[in-house]
């Protein structure tokens, strides 16, 4: 009697059983699952709305600009930020790993009470207040005007500067940042218009080094936009950030 053998079903492209060419994006919730580390104080609630995955955020007053509130400037980083341990399907990403972090970012554009940034990206330590400590990289949105409505920029945030554009009157961002392997990274940014269709493009990278311990946190940062910018007490910010972590086989 002959033996017939079954070859193995081929592994599906991208593991996992995800669709890649329908991927769908995580939402973050900032209600829940997240440390918070505030020093200043400037966080006074977050609500999560899981109909439209908008997390609004409400301030507490910065009466006077500080440079430590801008991510975008200076070497000391006091600006509030949300962390968890960066993972994928439950296993954690550390420095060596090389991996893509894809972005899609939203803000209401019906409220402006403050010129704002907010970040969504990786960082080495986010408990950290030196930019040489925490070697943070991601996605960013700049809310640059008081007035309702206006156009958000969207760009790439890399260690303590970000590349970012605002023309055509983008409805929401789409960036892809490459992290790990011990670098802080780089990525590219298309602002989007109501069609899905890029207004413009921003690239920024960073071949600062991760160095220290192994383990990565994910990140959601907000600050002042500039080092001159104040906020209003009780200004909100409403913000949407869905992602996905991508791990090659190398």
């Amino acid at each position: 009697m002959s033996t017939i053998v079954i070859p193995p079903p081929k592994p599906t492209p991208g593991g996992g059983g995800a669709d890649l060419g329908a991927l769908v994006l995580e939402t973050v919730d900032l209600s829940t699952g997240w440390q918070l580390v505030d020093s200043g104080g400037l966080i006074k609630s977050v609500v999560f709305d899981s109909g439209t995955g908008e997390n609004t955020i409400t301030f507490n007053a910065l009466g006077s600009g500080n440079a430590v509130y801008n991510w975008k400037n200076s070497s000391t980083k006091s600006g509030p930020r949300w962390f968890r341990d960066a993972a994928i399907g439950g296993t954690s990403l550390v420095r060596t790993d090389s991996f893509t972090g894809l972005f899609l970012l939203d803000v209401n554009d019906t409220v402006r009470d403050a010129k704002l940034d907010f970040i969504c990206g990786v960082a080495r330590d986010a408990n950290q207040t030196l930019v040489s400590n925490i070697l943070f990289g991601g996605a960013i949105c700049s809310l640059f005007s008081t007035s309702v409505p206006s156009n958000a920029s969207y760009g790439v945030y890399s260690y303590s500067a970000a590349t970012s554009a605002g023309t055509s009157g983008p409805d929401k961002g789409l960036i892809t940042m490459l992290f790990g392997a011990e670098k802080v990274g780089g990525g590219v940014s298309y602002p989007l218009n109501a069609s899905g269709l890029a207004t413009n493009i921003s690239t920024r990278s960073s071949s600062q080094s991760l160095t220290g311990g192994t383990s990565l946190h994910q990140v959601v940062a907000v600050g002042a936009y500039s080092n001159t910018s104040t906020i209003p007490q009780d200004a909100v910010l409403k913000i949407t950030c869905r992602y996905a972590f991508i791990k090659p086989v190398i």
